[in-house]
């Protein structure tokens, strides 16, 4: 065959395939395909272990727990059409919808067998969730979110080890009920169930991948409303509706492609040209409606905060930290006035019992200025950590370096040559990079909450989380929000977190300075497309693009 012919052939084929695609949507929008960034490949879509933003917004949309998170932030149904709670507040029993299955691909044949299809039972039940629950908790998972899951009865006992996971507060009477008994009431449990590391698990699937479930397409089984298509190593995941999905509405795109594109400060002008029909800007990103012909939702999510480390030598010392923290007034750091206070750690997005945190809880207690108690602490730290002088370094990003010159400029004046302190600007994500890994002393950084549960976010910072930013170990605070965890009502659940965020204020390991936005936009013919509260992922199955 000639080339000419070669390449007429290749580009009628070419033609046809774009055809077939945008043939798929309809005249309401639906039917279309999106293309969405990602900032890096997920290293895997292991619901139970997944934390970075990539995998935690693939999850969502290939997984479907007991429940979901709707586009107002409220829980509603997942796989489960129904759900009953004791009087107590304590047993939990959920009843699934009919028909739910595990979807299966061709891929699979390598692990299930070349006759899978006729021999593998894809019916999803109440046994998946109790297995995928128990490996949440098992202390071979090594679940980073295994925390938020200790209301349920047994859980930190199974976690460490004491117990059994059989002992864990969860059943199957039969194939479409599950029941789960916490050990305390819990106004946030709902929620909780709603995270990927609540997500369900087929016991015969996982063992069946040896040690690589979630690592690879043929490792990936889902229920969700999506199942994964592709997985371009390095490049994207294709996510394609799922036929066998069966939840409270339709899905109403044929597909999303994740695309990796690192660059997240070119996000929002490769929405604007076209390349993306969404992306989440980083924090901070000045945007209004309407922005570039692009539509804008707000997530409240982040407080910028001068963060601590307790693990250092000289910052582990509580009369430095105390001394650091009294001896400025926010209000006079030069802050830009279009930025909002912070009220607290944990920003505007957070909840407890679905209402507004914030707004029930109001202020946390911070540190308060007084120039004589911060030159009482700081001898008394010199003197404990038998020094007579210290050196210190902030990180913070260039938009934040008037600010923390002028911290540098008090803590001069109330320290004297005691003190040697240096700013140092670097970029934005090697900032949190830095803050997320525990290699600096003090930083002005932007904290996310993690959940929208508000307790749930401060249990990040309990002794036995792998994600403590701060380094502060204190079983006191482990004790203070494990209550609040606890807490049967929205009140004393407020109350609880309240405590333990001024908890962490008041022994200088965090001092908040002002709250900020990120952003979802999204292209002026799209709509449908929303993040949880929190914006720790993004929903795409009510996603529709008009012409």
């Amino acid at each position: 065959m000639k080339p000419i012919f070669r390449k007429l052939i290749s580009l009628m084929l070419t033609l046809t395939f774009l055809l077939a695609l945008t043939s798929c949507g309809g005249s309401d929008g639906t039917g279309m395909s999106f293309v969405y960034p990602i900032p890096s490949e997920p290293s895997t879509l292991d619901p139970q272990v997944c934390s970075d933003s990539a995998a935690l917004t693939a999850v969502t949309n290939l997984y479907e727990g007991l429940v979901r998170i709707g586009s107002d932030g409220a829980v509603i149904p997942g796989a489960a059409e129904k759900m009953k709670v004791s009087d107590n507040g304590l047993v939990y029993t959920f009843r699934l919808r009919s028909g739910l299955k595990w979807h299966l691909i061709d891929n699979f044949s390598g692990i299930l067998g070349e006759t899978f299809k006729e021999s593998f039972d894809a019916s999803l039940t109440s046994r998946d969730f109790v297995f995928g629950l128990r490996r949440a908790l098992s202390p071979a998972t090594s679940s980073p979110e295994a925390s938020s899951l200790y209301v349920i009865k047994n859980a930190e006992a199974v976690r460490e080890g004491r117990l059994p996971v059989t002992s864990l507060g969860v059943a199957a009477p039969d194939e479409r009920t599950l029941v789960i008994t916490l050990s305390s009431p819990c106004v946030d449990f709902l929620s909780l169930l709603a995270q990927p590391v609540s997500m369900p698990c087929s016991e015969a699937f996982f063992n069946a991948c040896k040690g690589k479930y979630g690592k690879g397409l043929e490792y990936t089984m889902c229920n969700g409303p999506f199942y994964l298509s592709k997985w371009n190593g390095g490049s994207s995941l294709l996510l394609k509706r799922n036929p066998d999905y069966v939840g409270g509405s339709d899905v109403l795109p044929y597909s999303v492609t994740l695309s990796v594109y690192p660059d997240e400060s070119g996000y929002v002008k490769a929405v604007a040209e076209g390349r993306y029909d969404a992306a989440f800007t980083g924090a901070g990103t000045a945007l209004s409606s309407g922005f570039n012909g692009m539509n804008v939702a707000e997530y409240k999510n982040t407080v910028y905060s001068l963060c601590f480390n307790c693990a250092d030598e000289t910052l582990s010392n509580l009369y430095i930290r105390l001394a650091l923290c009294s001896s400025f007034d926010r209000s006079q750091l030069g802050i830009s006035e279009s930025f909002a206070a912070a009220s607290g750690l944990l920003p505007s997005c957070c909840r407890t019992g679905g209402e507004s945190y914030r707004e029930r809880a109001g202020s946390a207690d911070f540190v308060a200025y007084n120039s004589e108690k911060a030159s009482s602490y700081w001898n008394t730290g010199l003197t404990s950590l038998g020094q007579s002088s210290v050196k210190l370094t902030v990180l913070c990003s260039s938009e934040n370096e008037k600010t923390v010159r002028r911290l540098l400029q008090f803590w001069q004046q109330s320290f004297g040559i005691s003190v040697t302190v240096t700013a140092q600007v670097v970029e934005p994500v090697d900032l949190q990079k830095a803050v997320a890994g525990g290699n600096y002393q003090i930083a002005l950084a932007p904290v996310t909450a993690s959940s929208v549960s508000a307790a749930a976010s401060l249990t990040e910072y309990s002794p036995e989380s792998g994600k403590n930013i701060f380094g502060f170990f204190s079983d006191a605070y482990g004790n203070i929000v494990h209550s609040a965890f606890r807490a049967g009502s929205s009140s004393s659940a407020a109350e609880g977190c309240r405590t333990a965020e001024s908890f962490l204020m008041q022994n200088g390991v965090v001092y908040p300075f002002y709250e900020i936005s990120e952003h979802l936009v999204f292209a002026g013919n799209v709509s449908g497309i929303y993040a949880n509260p929190a914006g720790t992922s993004v929903c795409f199955a009510s996603a529709v693009k008009k012409d």
